[in-house]
């Protein structure tokens, strides 16, 4: 070989492996080529006789299937194949697809680009419906309300909820344009609006003041405080440690915290929220697994602690009277929240037992980052010790969830009943649009008397929202009594 082939080899092998590293990040296993030498120290052989079959099987339906496939049937191949394998492995493991990935992102963020509506549909019709535009959102300031239907967005039809969410969204300070029938009225109006940055509402209080701020107060004058956490965001524990903060100053005498349908989020927060109400050194939350050290949580003890990069000390609010509110629906963070305080006899529970959620997912992107893996990696334990995770073998006499102090029994009925009288408050903060419907419900029914409701199936939502608006709350209540109580035998 003369010394010019020789150079131009060489340069050759260095650009490819410098791409090969660049690309995969390693030459050596397990990430690198020489993974895939036989024999070679750290090559992965473990799974190489089930990576032939699935490699096989892929090239059998490539070759044999009834039609040629096309790039959209091999990628729905793919993802179908991969999330039947996590879910054999637990419930909670799974693939996430590029549209679900994004919206996890946006939910780590704690914001997202939009127009600021909660949308659903009309519960007669099936329509898109505006559920409620958010405070200060380019909905709100456009006059969309409750209410009102979208027929089209920038000019073409709508499929579903999910096709409208994904034609919405869209970067900050680009427009979008919708196609209304406005609740009330027959003939559809036209709507340009320019998205903005819409924070992820996390923290909800009792209802919405007029203008469009949460009440927190349960009881002003025993200065009593109700706080509903729907998710555990990045931005949770600070937005919750700024409202105390902010009623605090007013006199805040107890906390009623409710986590009923809270599906979790983030441990880190779950821990960060339990540290407000924790004295310093007490145990929250144990975390084992394969690549994980057995770890016990401890209030006060992260140097990477949100508190200590504020200037908090641990346990500000540790002497606040506090009582947690849990259902069926409360699981993972709000399990370990709520465990936590038990534990620690820092607070007193209200409701039912929990889900049953005890392990820790990681999100692993997959190339080329658009989608991922949620696989489980961990579990937790109360700092009790006791078991949290219902298995798939559990019975309702074993030991999982987390237990009230006062069990709190309610029908399935009853707590649709609540669910839908929560929602509707939050719906219907603007008192014009309660007295629009008001108006319109007395006319249609004294235009056409009983018949009111099938000529304008909008009266429906009059009539339903006059039966469950003031739908009471027993657990609420049960543990506002025992927060008074409390106060006066303090």
């Amino acid at each position: 070989m003369s010394r010019h082939n020789y150079i131009w080899l060489m340069t050759i092998l260095s650009i490819s492996a410098a791409s090969w590293i660049f690309a995969r990040s390693s030459i050596l296993p397990p990430h690198g080529p020489l993974q895939y030498i036989r024999g070679f120290p750290g090559s992965d052989e473990t799974m190489a006789p089930q990576l032939a079959v699935v490699a096989q099987s892929f090239r059998l339906i490539e070759d044999n299937y009834v039609r040629e496939l096309d790039d959209k049937d091999r990628q729905r191949l793919l993802e179908h194949a991969l999330q039947g394998a996590l879910e054999a492995l637990d419930e909670h493991s799974s693939y996430i697809p590029p549209d679900a990935f994004g919206r996890l992102r946006e939910l780590e963020q704690g914001h997202f680009g939009g127009i600021g509506i909660q949308l659903g549909t009309h519960p007669l019709t099936g329509e898109l419906m505006v559920q409620s535009p958010m405070p200060d959102s380019p909905a709100l300031r456009a006059g969309l309300r409750s209410g009102d239907i979208i027929l089209e967005v920038d000019g073409e039809k709508i499929r579903n909820i999910e096709d409208a969410v994904r034609r919405i969204k869209g970067l900050p300070k680009t427009k979008v344009r919708l196609t209304l029938r406005p609740w009330g009225a027959s003939e559809p109006r036209m709507v340009e609006l320019e998205r903005g940055d819409i924070p992820i509402e996390s923290l909800l209080g009792l209802q919405r003041q007029p203008d469009g701020q949460w009440l927190f107060w349960l009881s002003q004058p025993q200065a009593l405080a109700y706080i509903r956490l729907e998710a555990f965001n990045p931005t949770t524990s600070s937005e919750l440690y700024q409202t105390l903060v902010q009623l605090t100053q007013q006199g805040l005498q107890g906390l009623i915290l409710d986590l009923r349908g809270n599906p979790g989020g983030r441990l880190e927060t779950a821990i960060e929220i339990a540290e407000l109400f924790l004295a310093k050194d007490s145990p929250i939350v144990t975390v084992r697994g394969r690549r994980r050290n057995y770890e016990t949580y401890r209030a006060g003890h992260s140097r990477d602690s949100l508190w200590r990069q504020m200037g908090v000390e641990p346990g500000a609010f540790r002497n606040l009277p506090l009582a947690i509110l849990i259902d069926g629906q409360s699981a993972s963070a709000s399990e370990i929240l709520a465990s936590a305080l038990q534990d620690n006899q820092r607070a007193t529970l209200f409701g039912q037992r929990t889900f049953g959620k005890a392990s820790v997912q990681t999100v692993i992107p997959l190339p080329p980052s658009n989608h991922a893996l949620k696989l489980t990696t961990a579990e937790y334990l109360r700092p009790s010790g006791k078991n949290i995770h219902r298995f798939r073998t559990a019975r309702e006499d074993d030991s999982w969830g987390v237990i009230p102090d006062r069990i709190i029994p309610l029908n399935p009925e009853r707590q649709q009943e609540l669910l839908l009288s929560r929602r509707l408050r939050d719906m219907l903060w603007q008192d014009q649009h309660f007295q629009f419907m008001e108006q319109r419900f007395h006319l249609s029914t004294t235009l056409f008397g009983s018949a009111g409701c099938t000529v304008d199936p909008d009266n429906y939502l009059y009539i339903r929202t006059l039966t469950v608006r003031e739908e009471s709350d027993p657990v609420l209540e049960e543990a506002h009594r025992h927060l008074v109580h409390e106060l006066l035998t303090k």
